[in-house]
């Protein structure tokens, strides 16, 4: 069966090889849970047939998703020993295959065994230390005593550390720009991936006074705090309630003390089929639990920590993170988890027990500039939660839509702002704090030089909005064919356009095309973030054709 990749993984393809060509240092390529990342890198490789690559993630899981997805993107090379797996948990050991998918553990004990590979592609990068020691950094070094001009491509859906922030930036970054990001609340809208829904708890784990170390709540006292006051029995039973009409339950717990009562609670109590897979469950037990699962022989799974990559349920529609987090990482592959499209799946119900939303934001926007704890008892917290019902509204909100719950009304002190609001997805009810969403009066078009020496000049393209507000979008048409600025550009006139009218050269060529008698979509509406020293555009919602605004 011949694969079609989904548009905007093939777009994820062309900017990754549009790098190789125009680009120095490592790319960074930037797609959520359930988008499809092994499908990208196989077509990937496929693209760079000359060129020896080693794949390497973290988990036997992942290892053998990879695998599958090349050959499925070249199932020519089905039984071809080009085509290789060195993993001790998949009981291969190929060393001298062109392509070659391996686990770290496994094959960063002997880098000497496999000679020179070109590129080097990391699943889950987001594991990768910026600097200091590690697997990953010891095989890196290795290789590129082999060949120096080694080069690494990283992939994941969390592009940044607990400890070192963004993958991309500071002098000590080992990726040097991202490739190529896809929107999750796009790939959501088009259809991609689940819809995901989130809820507050009237049984919350409290985590004030438990102490933090390495930049995560100390596990012993966290676990201890999950368990007393009949917390378990409570959180259970409004689990079962507020679940009771779907099928696949995953459950994150604090430790496996509590993972082991919160799964008998569940079975012995009311009656729910549960299954549990922990660090120390043997190999054989944990893929049958694994199976039963996906079979809907049971109807939840309670795990610590375990399933959170190379874990791959679709039909899961329900997440219960029964552990709060300090790690914005491991919140957003727990909820991830509940992204993947299944049939008979109309969304993902994501139950907050560990006040993980408030702390962090947005799986998709995330915050990183501060503490996680300083962000939970910041005054402009995006959300807030219904006392009745537990949904979560933006902070503006003065009425609860689920209930009907009425907030008092407050007057801000002077050095307050009202914040729109988020859910576990942004933009999905409400925008996150400093994201706002501007209706567009017209739009205008004008040539803007360089500023500096050099450089080419863009086409400016300046929305003027509701209440005297503007933001520019600067379009870059005179960048080489195949770089990604022209690709951006290509991809912006295609959106106003259309493909009736070829994508012009010049910026001059451009603007008197706009503002002559072509018919353009102009914009209606667009998402801005307020929060740098400019409005900057992320999002154009068009209008359909019409005549351009001269």
């Amino acid at each position: 069966m011949t694969i079609t990749l989904r548009p905007y993984q093939q777009a994820a393809v062309t900017a990754l090889e549009q790098w190789d060509y125009a680009a120095d240092g490592n790319p960074l390529l930037v797609v959520p849970t359930g988008g499809g990342k092994s499908l990208i890198q196989a077509a990937y490789i496929a693209a760079n047939p000359e060129a020896r690559v080693l794949c390497v993630t973290h988990v036997k899981e992942l290892v053998a998703q990879n695998h599958g997805a090349y050959l499925q993107i070249c199932p020519d090379q089905s039984h071809d020993k080009s085509v290789g797996i060195y993993s001790a948990g998949l009981r291969r050991r190929d060393t001298d295959s062109h392509v070659l998918f391996a686990g770290l553990q496994s094959v960063h004990r002997h880098p000497e065994k496999f000679g020179w590979f070109d590129i080097v592609i990391v699943d889950e990068v987001h594991r990768v230390p910026k600097k200091g020691a590690g697997m990953y950094l010891s095989l890196f070094e290795a290789l590129r005593k082999t060949n120096p001009e080694l080069r690494i491509v990283g992939m994941t859906a969390t592009p940044f550390r607990t400890d070192s922030g963004s993958l991309t930036v500071g002098e000590d970054r080992m990726f040097h720009g991202t490739a190529y990001e896809c929107d999750m609340t796009s790939l959501i809208e088009q259809g991609y991936l689940s819809d995901v829904h989130c809820r507050g708890t009237a049984s919350a784990i409290d985590t004030k006074g438990v102490h933090v170390r390495a930049r995560e709540f100390v596990a012993e006292e966290l676990e201890r705090r999950a368990m007393v006051d009949g917390l378990v029995e409570k959180s259970c039973v409004e689990l079962v309630k507020r679940a009771e009409d779907r099928r696949s339950w995953l459950l994150f717990c604090t430790g496996i003390s509590h993972a082991g009562s919160v799964a008998k609670e569940l079975r012995e109590v009311h009656g729910i089929t549960c299954g549990e897979v922990y660090g120390h469950t043997p190999i054989d037990e944990r893929d049958e639990v694994i199976r039963a699962y996906k079979a809907g022989e049971i109807r939840a799974l309670v795990n610590c920590s375990v399933l959170t990559t190379g874990f791959d349920a679709p039909q899961t529609d329900v997440i219960a993170l029964l552990r709060p987090t300090m790690s914005p990482v491991l919140y957003c592959q727990m909820v991830g988890r509940g992204l993947r499209l299944a049939p008979g799946k109309t969304d993902a119900l994501v139950l907050d027990f560990g006040g993980n939303v408030m702390r962090h934001g947005p799986i998709n926007d995330v915050r990183l500039s501060q503490d996680a704890r300083e962000q939970a008892a910041t005054k402009s917290a995006p959300v807030k939660e219904c006392p009745e019902c537990h949904s979560f509204m933006p902070s503006a909100v003065m009425m609860c839509t689920a209930c009907g719950h009425k907030w008092p009304l407050k007057m801000p002190s002077h050095d307050e702002m009202p914040a729109d609001g988020v859910l576990v997805i942004r933009n999905k009810c409400g925008d996150a704090t400093g994201v706002e969403r501007w209706l567009v009066n017209s739009v205008h078009y004008s040539y803007h030089a360089a500023r500096k020496l050099g450089n080419r000049p863009t086409l400016r393209v300046s929305y003027l909005c509701a209440a005297g507000r503007r933001a520019n979008q600067f379009i870059c048409f005179e960048h080489p064919k195949g770089t990604y600025p022209r690709l951006k550009a290509e991809h912006w006139w295609g959106s106003a356009v259309g493909d009736d009218v070829a994508v012009p050269w010049s910026v001059g060529e451009a603007a008197r095309l706009l503002t002559g008698d072509i018919a353009v979509k102009t914009a209606a509406e667009i998402t801005v973030d307020t929060r740098g020293p400019w409005p900057d555009v992320k999002r154009v919602t068009m209008r359909s054709l019409e005549a351009a605004t001269p």
